[in-house]
């Protein structure tokens, strides 16, 4: 125990710019999820562990932070640690493994599910449950998300990776959305362009947006264009205009929705809104009618 508390005030020195290896802790309580900060280098005995938020400072990685939380969680809270290191998710009636029980909303569970995420010796949907639980902890876990999304093998696991990002600060979300937009999987592209599109931000990805429009499968198109409309992405109207020919109607219906969202009295003078008036799909059909007529954009 004297170890780790002397490992924690070397942390909360080079945090207050004291000598040291300038490396930065912060503590962590469990509202830095939604991206709040508490005082530096305070450990909470009083609960019997002390859990870190990322450092703010270069050379403070997320596995640094993840080593020193499960180091303290031995000296403090060993049982706690025990439970998080072996839990295991259950079978909804989907199919899909979750962690369903309250127990893992507790902050320190963060810590201990991106070690066994980064470990990556379990199966596949138990790292997608951990993934997918990261969040309803309460715990910070958005620092190691772009570091994970490239050692993880799994499309599966690295879709709800991407999608865990909209639960994350805007400043680590958009580079793990980045990152998923250029994945190899193109079902993790797509979870990465609708996660974009929930976030306010999320319109300072336009332009790898409008270039996933360009995308050879047919997933990744149409939530580059509901993502595109939702943000309100005027730019993109020529790149999207350039899709109501495409070969796939969900592909069809997406662009003409968003150029609804974006733009109707543009597309409304557009040629091509003649033509998809009388598509062979009766959703495109009717939107472009409505379109045509001024009619206010609605779900189809």
């Amino acid at each position: 125990m004297k170890h780790h508390l002397a490992m924690l005030t070397a942390f909360a020195v080079a945090a207050c710019g004291g000598t040291g290896d300038n490396r930065a802790v912060r503590d962590q309580p469990s509202a830095a999820a939604n991206g709040d900060s508490a005082p530096v280098g305070a450990v909470d005995l009083e609960n019997g562990v002390a859990t870190f938020a990322p450092a703010q400072r270069p050379g403070t990685s997320w596995r640094q932070r993840v080593s020193l939380q499960v180091a303290e969680l031995e000296d403090y809270a060993p049982e706690v640690l025990a439970r998080f290191s072996s839990i295991k998710p259950l079978r909804t009636r989907a199919g899909h493994l979750r962690f369903s029980t309250d127990a893992i909303h507790d902050p320190r569970a963060a810590a201990v599910f991106l070690g066994r995420l980064e470990r990556g010796n379990e199966p596949a949907a138990v790292r997608a449950a951990l993934a997918q639980a990261l969040p309803r902890t309460g715990g910070f876990f958005a620092d190691a998300l772009v570091d994970l999304l490239d050692a993880e093998t799994d499309q599966r696991v690295r879709a709800v990776l991407v999608a865990s990002a909209r639960r994350a600060p805007v400043d680590l979300a958009l580079p793990a959305l980045a990152r998923g937009l250029r994945d190899a999987s193109p079902n993790v592209r797509a979870e990465a362009a609708y996660t974009v599109s929930a976030l306010p931000a999320g319109a300072r990805l336009a332009g790898t947006l409008i270039s996933l429009l360009a995308d050879s499968a047919e997933k990744p198109r149409v939530a580059a264009a509901e993502a595109l409309g939702v943000l309100r992405v005027a730019r993109a109207r020529n790149a999207l205009a350039a899709l109501l020919g495409d070969a796939s109607s969900d592909v069809r219906l997406a662009t003409l929705r968003a150029l609804g969202q974006i733009d109707p009295s543009w597309i409304k003078g557009r040629p091509m809104l003649g033509t998809l008036a009388a598509d062979s799909d009766p959703r495109i059909a009717r939107l472009a009618r409505h379109l045509a007529r001024g009619d206010e954009p609605t779900d189809q």
